[in-house]
């Protein structure tokens, strides 16, 4: 069971990383899957959650921003975790 999620590091910029945080782990506890919808504007802290939480329970997951760059107000940046 997935029963705590804690946040170690992160790239991306606070604004987008916050907005995912919370509701992303909540959902992951949740349901007890890392897939789980993307919030709406923190697509890429999302994502990275999802991926690191499959990373660290050592199950596939396909994080379809891994290899997009980010244009636009968080600036330009490979997916960040």
């Amino acid at each position: 069971n997935i029963t705590d999620i804690t946040i170690v590091s992160h790239d991306d910029d606070d604004e987008y990383f916050n907005r995912a945080k919370n509701t992303v782990i909540s959902e992951i506890i949740a349901n007890q899957d890392v897939n789980v919808n993307a919030i709406s504007g923190a697509t890429f802290s999302s994502n990275g959650i999802m991926e690191s939480v499959a990373n660290a329970l050592g199950i596939s997951y396909t994080n379809t921003n891994s290899d997009v760059k980010q244009e636009g107000p968080g600036g330009n940046h490979k997916n960040r975790r």
